[in-house]
């Protein structure tokens, strides 16, 4: 799970530093993704 993101994290900021995701608002982005890396660990934790 680790390396997939550091891998997600890398391309981001790969992305990123390229120009391609500059519009993106990273203020909102940024809670969404934790609250979807919280909800996956409970719902694997469930199953």
């Amino acid at each position: 799970m680790l390396a997939y993101a550091l891998i997600i994290v890398g391309a981001i900021f790969l992305l990123k530093s390229l120009g391609i995701l500059a519009m993106v608002n990273w203020d909102i982005i940024w809670p969404i993704v934790l609250i979807v890396i919280g909800v996956l660990m409970i719902y694997k934790k469930k199953m």
